[in-house]
């Protein structure tokens, strides 16, 4: 059980990263620079690192 509950965590955070890049590339197709220049990946990705060091501490990663 454990094994799955890892499992999904991870999951979860993939998806966030993956809903990010897909965010981007349809505002690039679009043209929507306002978007792009406010949307900054750098911050996304440590934040996305911080849940996942969090998940960790707690025990569930």
């Amino acid at each position: 059980m454990k094994r799955f509950y890892r499992w999904w965590k991870l999951r979860k955070l993939r998806c966030l990263w993956a809903d990010d890049m897909q965010f981007r590339s349809v505002a690039r197709r679009r043209g929507w620079l306002w978007v792009l220049d406010q949307f900054d990946i750098e911050s996304r990705y440590h934040l996305i690192r911080q849940y996942a060091k969090a998940e960790k501490m707690r025990g569930n990663l």
